[in-house]
């Protein structure tokens, strides 16, 4: 186990303190502005390095042989533990990895976690938890059923819970920390940051967030139609006008310097350096000055340098980075059913000029790590150096790594959430609540009714007005709008009308209310449920039980509403129609 700075220190210290005490009087001056210099250059060398808050990957799942046990392997090669575990574990971070529990009957799923402290040990609950993250800052954000989002220590201790802020839940938190913040989605889909406390230290004002790197993050203003670059503070180093759309980078980190905003190469200064040469989807850091970019069009990628000037032939997938060799690679044809990142396909390593270093034909798997790599084939997995020369003798039946990776480059634990995963590994979208209230969620849609109709739209409302809000072509008979409106917590009503001859007149509103989407079991039910106790508590309206449906009825609304017991949909009828 390494040390951390702080233990290196203090290990140098005591050593020098020993080797003081046996020189000569005389010489100690001489050799204490020697050791001192040394540390400021160990200082030094410490604070060159990358961001060391960013989490990072120690182990990885594997198996020695077909269908048995599962143990943990370092990325250095050296075996952990082996044939120890039944379920397959996630990637170890900071000591504590986890394993997916599934229940097919009553289709649940649960995360249990593990220390590496006098263990493989479990810690939190013996159940396990509906979701969790990674354990960054020494502690984890954990999701138990029908609960709020809490985090627990390494000893499986809860430390706190995240409360509602400003009255709104917290929806969904980020699944680490980075320079001790975590973003955070309010219910109402606004992003901010807490620290490792749950403060909020960043209002959630923003409608896009990503993790810091070095201090810095990258955020997005819907209103203002801007991308920023932010400090830890929330004090706004650099803005770019441009919409969200044009943003064409996914999983966006201000990495190395730089970054990529609406097509453009930024500086941390906020200084536009280049405009990319192409129609890209992806783009790699910076290595040398020379970038590894996908062509949205065909999904190709090749080396470009800061000029744009493109370096290399085009390859299918881009693998990783190691100090200035990228890794890239071809799907061999001919393999049949398979999806593509489970065929095999030819390695290259190229250097800065895009010639080929070297090459691994019909690899099943290569996968670059911190400074070494992970390649298989034909169930037989080894570790292999930047140089593809094998480390040792040894190899196994299988170890979990990403097939290929959509974020070339970046951090590992970054590369590894971006990457097609299984379902034991970490989420990039990060944590979500499993606490909602019924109530208020679907009173955020229900709000929307007037007296007269639903929104915009309007009991007895012509079909030619109809028409020109929502630029319809034709406007009789039955109408789905294509209105999908938006509530909190993730529920959404799609809204459909009636439309009564001889003059279209809207006679009836259609409101199907989608739980699809919402973090919480039974969603239906309890839905249901929320509907009825909001007409009759809210809106006041008498309810008529008429068998398989109520009707609700008062005299402030133009309109009755039909619904069907135990479902989300409901009718708004035009009250006059019903009499008659």
């Amino acid at each position: 186990m390494g040390f951390g700075r702080k233990g290196r220190y203090k290990i140098m210290n005591e050593g020098i303190k020993i080797f003081i005490k046996r020189q000569s009087k005389q010489c100690q001056c001489f050799i204490i502005a020697i050791v001192c210099g040394c540390i400021i250059m160990v200082i030094n060398a410490c604070n060159t390095k990358e961001d060391s808050t960013f989490p990072q990957i120690t182990h990885l799942a594997f198996q020695s042989e077909k269908n048995g046990k599962w143990g943990l392997i370092g990325v250095d090669g050296r075996v952990l533990f082996e044939n120890q575990l039944d379920s397959k574990p996630s990637y170890v971070v900071n000591g504590i990895f986890r394993t997916l529990s599934l229940e097919q009957k009553q289709q649940t799923k649960s995360f249990r976690y593990y220390s590496l402290v006098e263990g493989p040990k479990q810690i939190g609950t013996l159940e396990g938890y509906k979701d969790g993250g990674i354990c960054s800052e020494g502690i984890i954000p954990v999701v138990a059923n029908g609960e709020r989002i809490h985090y627990i220590n390494a000893n499986g201790e809860t430390m706190f819970y995240l409360s509602p802020y400003n009255g709104s839940e917290i929806l969904v938190v980020s699944s680490f920390f980075t320079n001790q913040r975590a973003w955070f989605m309010s219910e109402d889909y606004k992003f901010g940051f807490i620290d490792t406390k749950g403060n909020v230290v960043i209002e959630p004002i923003y409608d896009e967030a990503y993790p810091f790197y070095n201090g810095k993050a990258i955020v997005y203003n819907e209103e203002k139609e801007k991308w920023a670059v932010i400090d830890t503070e929330g004090n706004e180093l650099f803005t770019v006008n441009a919409k969200r759309h044009e943003q064409q980078i996914p999983y966006s980190l201000f990495y190395k310097g730089n970054c990529v905003i609406a097509q453009f190469l930024y500086n941390e200064n906020g200084e536009r350096i280049q405009r990319m040469p192409f129609d890209m989807q992806t783009l790699s850091p910076i290595e040398g000055g020379i970038m590894l970019a996908q062509n949205s069009n065909t999904r190709r990628w090749q080396e470009v340098d800061m000029n744009g000037k493109l370096l290399s032939p085009s390859y299918s997938h881009a693998l990783g980075i190691i100090d200035n060799i990228m890794y890239v690679g071809d799907t061999i044809s001919g393999q049949v059913s398979l999806n593509d990142f489970d065929k095999n396909k030819n390695i290259y390593a190229l250097n800065k000029k895009g010639e080929v270093l070297f090459t691994i034909k019909n690899c099943a798997s290569f996968f670059p790590l911190y400074d070494k790599i992970v390649t298989g084939e034909d169930n037989n997995y080894y570790f292999v150096d930047k140089n593809g020369k094998s480390i040792n003798n040894k190899s196994y039946y299988y170890i979990s790594v990403p097939p290929y990776t959509h974020a070339p480059g970046y951090p590992l634990l970054w590369t590894f959430l971006c990457a097609p995963r299984t379902y034991e590994n970490y989420n990039l979208r990060g944590v979500t609540s499993s606490y909602i209230n019924d109530t208020r969620t679907v009173g955020s849609i229900l709000k929307k009714l007037t007296n007269t109709g639903f929104g915009d739209l309007k009991i007895g409302q012509s079909g030619v007005e109809i028409a020109k809000m929502f630029n319809l072509k034709k406007f009789s008979g039955w109408l789905d709008l294509e209105a999908r409106e938006r509530g909190i917590n993730w529920i959404y009503a799609d809204v459909s009308i009636g439309l009564m001859p001889p003059n279209a007149d809207v006679f009836v509103i259609k409101l199907n209310i989608d739980t699809t989407y919402l973090p919480i079991d039974n969603a239906q039910e309890r839905i249901s449920k929320a509907i009825t106790e909001y007409l009759e508590n809210v809106m006041k309206m008498e309810r008529i039980d008429n068998g398989e449906s109520y009707i609700y009825q008062s005299d402030e609304y133009s309109y009755n509403i039909i619904y069907w017991k135990g479902k989300t949909e409901f009718f708004l009828m035009d009250k006059s129609l019903m009499e008659e």
